[in-house]
């Protein structure tokens, strides 16, 4: 049994065991957290392993969550537009929470994927980096949109100390296999007062305790599942103190839900995605707040 990353009790009680997962989700006794027993995972993507044998690694990962979760490449693409416009929303709630002018202020994303939200980012003011690992995501955010991003993990990039003033990470922090080693790199990167901004699924929300085992969140990729006292805890634990946690929700097509609501009820998402075919709705665009999704910022103490 691991010992938790954010209290250090080896004492865990078994959640349960789910075919998507990773391995058996237990919660710590002591602290709450809940995780994937990462020491009988099947499959992990190790920070040390060799450049090659990584981007491996995460072709294997990605293929396998694709095929799992009833992923549409075609369907993914016709998303960023409403990815970016997301983003947007995100950036309005860090520009709120920074209060501060733009100009010249150091943004880094970690974990940046493709690079949308840096590009909207830049948009907006802010003089942008990212990393990220996946040398496909990152080839992206550099050749395509011209955006400084290494192919690389944090403790890889080696940023200078104290010379970021806001880190951004979406929808990392549940990948990692230490998200505390992470947080405290990040400490180590910001300036005094710098900001930090956490998006991640919210296992204490009410989507979970209705649906359980089929909540969407649990799925191949995703190892640490935090909730608002959780996270607040790891966060406090490296040295921040949280400022504001926001309930997040995105716009999506008809057809991108109803592609997500394949992986909770098959037989009705597909009827029905013959309907909003039949019914030419399929690229209408709405609104949904699903509940389960926390922005996370919190300041640098110390």
């Amino acid at each position: 049994m691991i010992a938790c990353n954010l209290c250090g009790s080896s004492s865990h009680v078994l959640l349960f065991e789910h075919e998507l997962l990773s391995g058996p989700l237990v919660q710590c006794i002591e602290c709450g957290l809940v995780c994937v027993d990462i020491s009988r995972s099947r499959e992990l993507i190790q920070d040390h392993q060799a450049h090659e044998e990584r981007n491996e690694a995460y072709a294997r990962e990605i293929t396998i969550a694709q095929g799992k979760l009833h992923v549409k490449l075609d369907l993914e693409h016709a998303e960023r537009n409403n990815k970016r416009f997301n983003f947007a929303g995100r950036i309005k709630l860090i520009n709120n929470e920074w209060a501060r002018p733009r100009e010249s202020i150091q943004l880094l994303e970690v974990g940046c994927g493709e690079g949308l939200f840096l590009e909207e980012a830049k948009r907006y003011g802010y003089t942008v980096i990212g990393v990220e690992p996946n040398e496909r995501s990152s080839n992206f955010a550099r050749k395509v949109l011209g955006l400084n991003v290494f192919t690389q993990t944090l403790a890889e990039a080696e940023i200078d100390p104290d010379s970021i003033d806001i880190v951004v990470s979406l929808h990392v922090i549940e990948h990692l296999l230490d998200p505390s080693g992470t947080v405290s790199e990040i400490r180590k990167i910001l300036r005094k007062g710098g900001l930090l901004a956490i998006e991640t699924p919210n296992i204490d929300s009410l989507p979970y305790k209705i649906l359980g085992k089929k909540w969407r969140q649990l799925i191949p990729v995703h190892y640490y599942f935090f909730s608002k006292k959780t996270i607040v805890a790891l966060l406090e634990k490296n040295g921040f103190v949280v400022s504001r946690i926001v309930n997040v929700g995105n716009r999506v097509s008809v057809q991108f839900f109803l592609n997500r609501l394949e992986r909770l009820s098959p037989k009705p998402a597909r009827l029905l995605s013959m309907l909003a075919r039949w019914l030419r709705l399929e690229q209408r665009m709405f609104y949904l707040n699903p509940l389960d999704l926390m922005l996370v910022f919190a300041r640098k103490a110390r």
